[in-house]
């Protein structure tokens, strides 16, 4: 059976696909795409936090005043985010930061606070808030400091979980790039112009930047609600998942579609391998073929 349509021609109903599929990929990478338009320099081996402010506050007033009560510092909207922001961590301008740990410690230490072993520890919490600010270009790489590291992100978190203009944040991960071929084995994968277009450069849905990352939809399941998913056929087996899956007309839980009617009973598994058709030698994969689908027919 063939179960994606690739041509050079597209129709106004595929145009709508592809930019319904585009839309859920940046959904997904949100948090990371949005942490790699942020246009002023990010500090090397820093750690940043994006934040978001609510928006009935004055916005230059309130990122002034977090920053300050915080002990972190602006580096700018993230890309066209309203009221996101990328908040962070510098060695050199964190003194608050640093006296809040050390009185955290002291409030929370069980040993006994004249013992060998309380005075030693305490002396490397203060060696290593030294060693931070002097080495502040390459921080994160001094030896033995991890739990005064943890003991920062606590603090700051535990601020931000207490401000009551921050709406929502979340630590950021730096990412590694991946060098990673796109030469898949998929036969027809060099005919799905939509996800790499070597004919007209920039008409596609310029996602080959994203799988050079390491980012193809692992950890993500995308549900098809629609007129069932063929989940037996080899380009979507591997990334079904099973357990997510319903058929709502027969209350059951198997969607595979109505066979009695092949040719109006496709469009679901079509929109599944768009989604998710895995990475091996069987027609084409999907925009997010580390993702997994689910279906609800």
């Amino acid at each position: 059976m063939e179960v994606f349509g690739f041509s050079a021609s597209v129709t106004k109903q595929q145009l709508v696909i592809l930019n319904i599929i585009a839309i859920h990929i940046c959904l997904v990478e949100m948090n990371f795409g949005a942490y790699l338009r942020v246009k002023p320099t990010i500090l090397s081996h820093s750690l940043g936090w994006a934040v978001h402010l609510d928006s009935s506050f004055d916005t230059t007033v309130s990122i002034r005043q977090l920053c300050k009560e915080i002990g972190l510092i602006y580096s700018g909207q993230i890309g066209e985010l309203k009221n996101h922001y990328l908040l962070q961590f510098n060695p050199s301008h964190s003194s608050s930061i640093y006296r809040d740990i050390l009185i955290d410690w002291n409030a929370t230490v069980k040993l006994d606070r004249k013992s060998k072993e309380t005075f030693v520890s305490k002396k490397l919490h203060r060696r290593c808030i030294k060693d931070f600010i002097l080495r502040s270009d390459n921080w994160l790489n001094v030896k033995n400091c991890d739990r005064t590291t943890e003991m920062i992100i606590q603090s700051i978190e535990k601020k931000l979980h207490k401000n009551s203009i921050v709406v929502w944040f979340s630590k950021q991960v730096p990412r590694q790039r991946i060098k990673r071929s796109l030469h898949f084995k998929d036969p027809q994968f060099k005919e799905q112009w939509h996800l790499q277009n070597n004919r007209q450069k920039n008409m596609d849905i310029n996602v080959t930047g994203v799988w050079k990352l390491g980012i193809i939809g692992t950890g993500v399941t995308v549900a098809v609600v629609d007129d069932g998913v063929e989940w037996t056929n080899p380009d979507i087996f591997d990334n079904y998942n099973k357990e997510a899956s319903w058929d709502l007309n027969d209350n059951d839980g198997d969607p595979m579609p109505n066979s009695n009617n092949n040719e109006s009973n496709q469009h679901g598994t079509r929109c599944a391998g768009e989604i998710a058709a895995v990475a091996n030698d069987v027609c084409g994969v999907g925009v997010a073929y580390g993702a997994k689908v689910s279906d609800g027919v």
